[in-house]
């Protein structure tokens, strides 16, 4: 029955027109920057600042639109014997392959065609994956602890723009005004409370460019050690992933629908 679930979650995420006209757009958008890019590694550096924007906002919306475009549906798989685990894990592994698969031809088609195949892109698609899991996972427990459709995607948008400018904005203001004490662990550590900086510095540092790296990336820079900096990425990132999920699937089990 579980496998049934799966089955059936994915052909109906890939049913999405949204899907398709997403691939179009970002394959488009990809093959454009590379052309006047006409060169890999300015091409993977522009694509750092461009996915790290579209790929997380589209996993938000897709992501809760999915949600709550699904209660029918779901509400008649609870009513039947199956375990609310298996719905729910078969929706967000869905929901999540889905996304990676069009993040996936996107990214590759272009670039392998105009340059050839380039290990830094398979980083550059697992930086820009797990980032898109981030905001599935962060989606998911809004879709399950909100109810009102609207009320969800405005705050899904909200934390979106949250972790794209807002955090930054504050460690910034924050340094700026305490700018007399010591204060670059803590400016590093805060790092750590957003996905998307996490992303963008792992990726900066192994692209080696330090002056995208923003303020939070520059502090972290300057602190890690080189043998520390995957141990921690993958860390860190695996903890926006599991936590979200721990929280929205306890919702899911509890939720009256």
């Amino acid at each position: 029955m579980t496998a049934a679930i799966l089955r059936y979650e994915c052909f109906n995420a890939l049913r999405s027109k949204w899907l398709y006209a997403y691939t179009a757009l970002l394959t488009t958008t990809i093959f454009g920057l590379a052309y006047l890019a006409a060169d890999i590694r300015r091409t993977e550096l522009v694509l750092i600042s461009v996915l790290i924007l579209l790929v997380p906002l589209v996993s938000m919306l897709f992501t809760t639109a999915y949600w709550y475009g699904s209660e029918l549906f779901t509400e008649l798989l609870v009513a039947q014997p199956v375990s609310r685990r298996s719905i729910f894990w078969a929706r967000i592994i869905s929901i999540v392959a889905s996304l990676t698969t069009c993040l996936a031809i996107a990214l590759f088609v272009p670039t392998v065609t105009l340059f050839g195949f380039d290990r830094s892109l398979v980083w550059l698609f697992l930086g820009m994956a797990l980032a898109g899991a981030v905001f599935c996972c962060l989606g998911t427990l809004v879709a399950t602890y909100v109810i009102d459709r609207l009320w969800g995607i405005g705050l899904g948008l909200a934390i979106w723009f949250y972790f794209i400018a807002v955090h930054d904005g504050l460690l910034l203001l924050l340094l700026y005004w305490f700018r007399e004490y010591p204060l670059d662990h803590l400016g590093a550590g805060a790092c750590a409370f957003n996905a998307l900086s996490i992303v963008r510095v792992g990726l900066l540092l192994y692209f080696d460019a330090p002056l995208l790296l923003g303020h939070a990336g520059a502090l972290v820079s300057g602190l890690a050690e080189g043998k520390m900096v995957v141990p921690i990425f993958f860390g860190l990132i695996g903890g926006w992933l599991v936590i979200p999920l721990v929280f929205a699937q306890r919702r899911f089990a509890r939720r009256d629908f």
